[in-house]
């Protein structure tokens, strides 16, 4: 369950805001610096706008390495990090809505690009498919999850980040489209390396602990069967436990996918209790981590992870 500590935070992050409004009536004014300032909410879109901004500025994720972003909560300091930001890439509503309070606290808040809502992004909603183990999962609303699908970045996002850092700097508007057009192609190979990959899998459904794999299954041709948590950090009951075992067993789900943000004590007991291949993907990646580094690395990551617990070829 969420913690109930956004309001506290909220009056932080605007008591901070007026602390550095403040403040910059009687500092130094600042060195000037070279390059776009950009900030992301999580990682794979930081790495994502990191391949369009090249050497033109810096891109920031505002979700530490590790953290979870459904309950995230910014602080304070998370506001500097925006400071001098001219534009923030995020996703949307269901996964960094914690963004609109920075944003609201910002004395002059940056230009924003909001995957979910772009023209060509497609988003999926909750329940749309009559596999959706959880129907009510957010409310009716939307799959925020629309990352792990690279032809929607490809053919959504990445155009969008194209107008946006033009927007803010005319004069690399040919090296963004330039970079944009590497990338995109970059993109359609890794699509096809995934479904090569996948396509000959001995099975297509699999159990994810986390309700966050829909649109990479929708992609690639999988199911996904169930998930242990329908939300971020909300334990399943026993009740519920068992009836995912049932269903494990009467399908004969034998893949569960855990993610390293998320615990995984629960499906280590349900994957012994039936039998089941433990296999870890991770949807934000990890800097610190070659194979997790950008985004296309850390999507060859879960392709694999993917194979090995469907039954594919461990290559």
């Amino acid at each position: 369950m969420k913690r109930s500590t956004g309001g506290l935070l909220t009056v932080a992050i605007v008591l901070a805001a007026a602390m550095l409004e403040l403040g910059s009536c009687h500092a130094t004014p600042p060195q000037a610096t070279t390059g776009l300032k950009v900030a992301a909410t999580i990682q794979p879109l930081a790495s994502i706008t990191r391949e369009i901004l090249g050497d033109r500025g810096t891109v920031a994720s505002l979700l530490p390495p590790g953290a979870s972003p459904h309950t995230f909560e910014p602080l304070p300091g998370d506001l500097a990090r925006l400071a001098g930001t001219v534009l923030l890439v995020r996703i949307g509503i269901g996964l960094d809505e914690w963004s609109e309070r920075l944003l609201a606290a910002a004395g002059t808040p940056p230009a924003t690009v909001t995957f979910l809502d772009l023209p060509d992004a497609h988003p999926r909603q909750w329940g749309e498919s009559s596999a959706d183990a959880h129907d009510d999962a957010g409310e009716g609303g939307l799959d925020p999850h629309i990352w792990l699908d690279p032809t929607r970045v490809r053919d959504a996002l990445v155009p969008a980040l194209v107008d946006a850092l033009a927007a803010a700097d005319p004069a690399g508007a040919e090296a963004y489209r330039e970079r944009a057009r590497v990338f995109a192609a970059r993109l359609g190979e890794l699509d096809t390396e995934i479904l090569d990959r996948l396509r000959e899998t001995k099975t297509r459904a699999f159990i994810a602990y986390h309700d966050t794999w829909r649109y990479f299954a929708e992609r690639y041709g999988l199911e996904q069967a169930a998930a242990i948590e329908a939300y971020a950090g909300d334990e399943p009951t026993a009740a519920e436990l068992g009836r995912l075992v049932l269903l494990a067993r009467e399908r004969g789900v034998a893949a569960f996918i855990l993610e390293p943000q998320l615990g995984e004590r629960v499906a280590r007991n349900i994957a012994a209790e039936i039998g089941a291949t433990l296999e870890v993907a991770d949807p934000l990646g990890d800097p610190s981590d070659p194979e997790r580094a950008d985004y296309i690395n850390t999507m060859q990551f879960n392709a694999r992870a993917f194979a090995r617990a469907l039954g594919g070829a461990r290559r």
